[in-house]
C-alpha cells in the first residue's frame, strides 16, 4: 500500500529547501519501515501564543494497531527543529518495530 503524506505549515513560509528535507526524511522512515499508511508533518512557526523564534513540529505516523505521534519544539532553527522530530520519530519506530517483531516471533 502506498505511503500518504502530507505536509503542513502554520504560521510561517516553509522555506522550499525544509519541505524537501520534510519529504526525504518521509521517504526514509517507509523504507525503514513499510507499512506506515499515512504520514502528516505539520510545522508551526512562531504566533502570537508561541515565544518569539520557537518553530514546533508534529509528525503522525498511522501504523498498523496504532498511531505515533511526536511533538517537537525548538527555539533553535527550523532545520534543527524538523531533524530533532525525525530522530525521535525515527527511534519510536523502531521501538515499535521490535515490539511488533518480538510478538510476532513469540507467537
Amino acid at each position: 500500500m502506498p505511503l500518504i503524506s502530507q505536509v503542513v505549515a502554520r504560521n510561517l513560509a516553509l522555506p522550499g529547501h525544509v519541505r524537501e528535507k520534510i519529504e526525504e526524511r518521509i521517504l526514509k522512515l517507509d523504507g525503514f519501515f513499510d507499512v506506515i499508511r499515512k504520514c502528516v508533518v505539520t510545522v508551526e512557526g512562531p504566533g502570537a501564543h508561541h515565544q518569539q523564534g520557537e518553530h514546533s513540529v508534529h509528525i503522525a505516523l498511522a501504523v498498523p494497531h496504532r498511531e505515533i505521534v511526536v511533538n517537537h519544539r525548538s527555539d533553535q532553527s527550523l532545520e534543527n527543529a524538523v531533524r530533532e522530530a525525525f530522530s525521535a520519530a525515527d527511534r519510536q519506530l523502531q521501538d515499535y518495530s521490535r515490539r511488533l517483531h518480538a510478538q510476532r516471533s513469540a507467537i
